[in-house]
């Protein structure tokens, strides 16, 4: 068994495009589980505009909505975090063994869990990267090993251990 923490940070995002990556990261972990992954997944939203996007009972419509597959959280910051700050503040909270970062408006593949968390069975793999369609992210990479130098934020998985060691984000650095 596994478990892993969705986690996204909002900005004044249209609720439709995070409902649909909702469903999207649901039918991921329903997929894996069919497949017979033991997974339990937390989809964490940390909320950086000046007003909460949900309310206390939106929060509650939507873990009933998503609650067969995954546990759902709101943090409303209360400041604009930023990326890099929000998405290290939602990571040092989690406990899980693996933290996908993302952007809000990500929508991922039914099959992704499966094929994301293939390359972690060797232990040395501290990130995976999504690859993007329609287009794919201009960068160098081994097509062999599918190895590169360096992951965008717009979609992968981390090793939390990996993630904490490294000091997550560099925040004071990269506001994105």
């Amino acid at each position: 068994m596994y478990t892993i923490q969705f986690q996204s940070v909002l900005y004044h995002n249209d609720m439709n495009d995070i409902y649909k990556a909702m469903d999207s990261l649901s039918n991921a972990v329903r997929i894996a589980r069919k497949n017979g992954q033991d997974v339990q997944a937390t989809i964490y939203y940390g909320d950086s505009t000046p007003e909460p996007l949900l309310q206390p009972d939106e929060v509650d419509q939507i873990k009933n909505r998503y609650k067969e597959y995954v546990e759902f959280k709101y943090r409303f910051f209360g400041f604009n975090s930023g990326s890099a700050k929000g998405q290290s503040l939602l990571a040092q909270e989690s406990d899980a063994d693996y933290i996908l970062v993302t952007n809000p408006d990500v929508i991922v593949n039914p099959r992704f869990l499966i094929e994301m968390m293939k390359p972690f069975k060797d232990k040395k793999v501290g990130i995976v990267e999504a690859r993007q369609t329609p287009i794919e992210h201009a960068k160098e990479y081994d097509v062999k090993t599918m190895e590169t130098d360096w992951a965008t934020g717009a979609c992968n998985i981390i090793r939390r251990e990996v993630f904490a060691e490294v000091g997550y984000y560099d925040y004071e650095t990269f506001f994105m």
